[in-house]
């Protein structure tokens, strides 16, 4: 796995609606319709992780923000490796339409 540079994150954000870069990490907060909705993305999201041997940071705040903070921890940020790699822009079930 290779670091990505500033610049190559930032590229690729482009394409990443509601994904920024915080502190070597990409992160989105999700906006749910419900408490159910936020609980379910999370597990789903633990789960896929679990079978990809990465694990990001998962938030869940007030009843209906995940948060979600991906990078690779051993890398020191993000890297090229699929599993550190938002896997898709697509809307969520259950996210808002003021979801970021």
């Amino acid at each position: 796995m290779t670091l990505l540079t500033l610049d190559e994150l930032k590229r690729s954000l482009r394409s990443l609606p509601g994904w920024e870069l915080q502190e070597n990490a990409l992160v989105k907060t999700f906006n749910l319709s419900s408490f159910a909705h936020g609980i379910i993305l999370k597990g789903a999201k633990a789960q896929t992780a679990e079978v990809a041997d990465h694990h990001p940071d998962l938030s869940l705040r007030g009843y209906n923000r995940l948060t979600i903070t991906l990078s690779t921890h051993s890398g020191g940020g993000v890297t090229t490796g699929p599993s550190c790699w938002p896997s898709s822009s697509k809307p969520i079930s259950g996210e808002t339409s003021d979801g970021k």
